[in-house]
């Protein structure tokens, strides 16, 4: 027993100043593959491609993951070993009749743990190639192809010309017929400029929407200039002459808003949907101003702001601004107040880039009240100013 017990402190010295040296725990490992450049994962995440050296925790497992296009996917776990040998510096200290106090310390500290770089270059080899997948048969793998069920060309990344014209089916407004690029695929018979795809006379050169101007129609559309109501633009005979851009059923001479579909109840403008028509009363009821005068207060900023983005979503709207008061003071006074809060509302949504040409602003002072003024409540929504869209 006393020969033992100098033998154990030299282990338990030598394997303390190892635990002491040995602070840290990662090793460098090398992943390679056969073919290389794959991308390598450790964990879930990608450390590079092959070849790649990375520092791996030892004491703690690992799954890894190789991914190569056109080769199935590998993927195994690399965990650290007790080592053969456990060095402290450069003291081995074997294994013998002392082997199994590394161990167990091992297991206390995971200070001994390395991985086996053989056993992980054994994972290194792909193997066969995957059989390529290609439905449509054009001789582009799927996984390449932009159109995987449709055979198409090379050029294209797999998807078809059917007309030969140089430009994809699916850029082509005429796959087919081929045409011109500067059309988007479609072709201009006669040579006047305009597609035939819009031109109303496509086998007759001519300048009015592709077809010659007569005497007696200037705009080409059919109808005689003297029945035209509408004789410098071609248009529909339903609408004597006249064309209904938008397609709302309004010809563009009657509609208000010629460029955007609405109904008739509004002259060819859209309806002003719900969401808009509450954002524009709670600005009325949310917009204040200092006392007697046209200072708008901070907080009414946000109102203010959700106003100005509807006008920045449509612009087709045009906004109304009218300010009233309350009868508290000359009837004059009143008036003027009511025409600065407008215009100050006014400012301050041209400010936020809406164009003045669609804002209009006018003060009413005590006429249409909501209330009676005979109570402070009735009063205080009297004081307002009011924003309606426009056409």
């Amino acid at each position: 027993m006393k020969k033992l017990i100098p033998i154990l402190l030299a282990a338990f010295f030598f394997t303390s100043c190892a635990t002491i040296l040995r602070k840290n725990t990662k090793q460098d490992v090398t992943f390679t593959t056969n073919p290389p450049n794959a991308d390598v994962y450790v964990d879930g995440n990608k450390v590079g491609t092959s070849p790649v050296t990375v520092a791996l925790e030892t004491t703690e497992p690992h799954n890894i993951e190789y991914r190569l296009n056109g080769y199935p996917t590998t993927s195994y776990t690399v965990e650290g070993e007790i080592l053969p040998k456990y060095v402290a510096g450069d003291i081995a200290l074997g294994a013998g009749a002392l082997g199994w106090i590394p161990a167990l310390i091992d297991n206390h500290t995971n200070k001994w743990r390395g991985f086996d770089q053989w056993d992980i270059d054994s994972h290194s080899d792909f193997g066969a190639k995957l059989p390529m997948q290609d439905k449509d048969g054009d001789g582009i793998a799927d996984d390449k192809d932009d159109c995987p069920t449709v055979k198409g060309l090379a050029a294209f990344n797999g998807c078809p010309d059917s007309d030969g014209d140089g430009i994809k089916d699916s850029d082509d407004v005429c796959p087919s017929t081929a045409g011109l690029a500067k059309f988007k695929g479609c072709p201009d018979t006669d040579g006047d400029g305009f597609a035939d795809n819009v031109d109303k006379c496509p086998t007759v050169a001519g300048t009015v929407n592709g077809c010659p101007k007569k005497a007696d129609d200037k705009d080409g559309d059919g109808i005689a200039d003297s029945k035209d109501k509408c004789p410098t633009v071609a248009g529909l005979a339903k609408f004597d002459g006249c064309p209904d851009t938008d397609g709302d059923g309004i010809p563009d001479n009657m509609d208000k808003c010629p460029k955007v579909a609405g109904i008739a109840a509004n002259s060819g403008c859209p309806k002003v949907n719900e969401e808009d028509e509450k954002v524009l009363t709670q600005a009325m009821e949310g917009l204040f101003f200092k006392t007697g005068s046209s200072v708008i207060e901070r907080k009414s900023y946000v109102v203010l702001d959700n106003v100005a983005k509807i006008m920045l979503a449509h612009p087709e709207y045009k906004l109304q601004i009218s300010g009233y008061t309350d009868n508290t003071g000359s009837k004059s006074g009143n008036l003027r107040l009511s025409k600065s809060r407008a215009a100050a509302a006014k400012k301050y949504l041209i400010k936020k880039g809406i164009d003045a040409s669609r804002l209009s602003s006018e003060g009413y002072g005590i006429d249409n009240p909501r209330a009676t003024n005979s109570t402070a409540e009735g009063r205080a929504l009297n004081r307002r100013v009011e924003f309606k869209v426009a056409f």
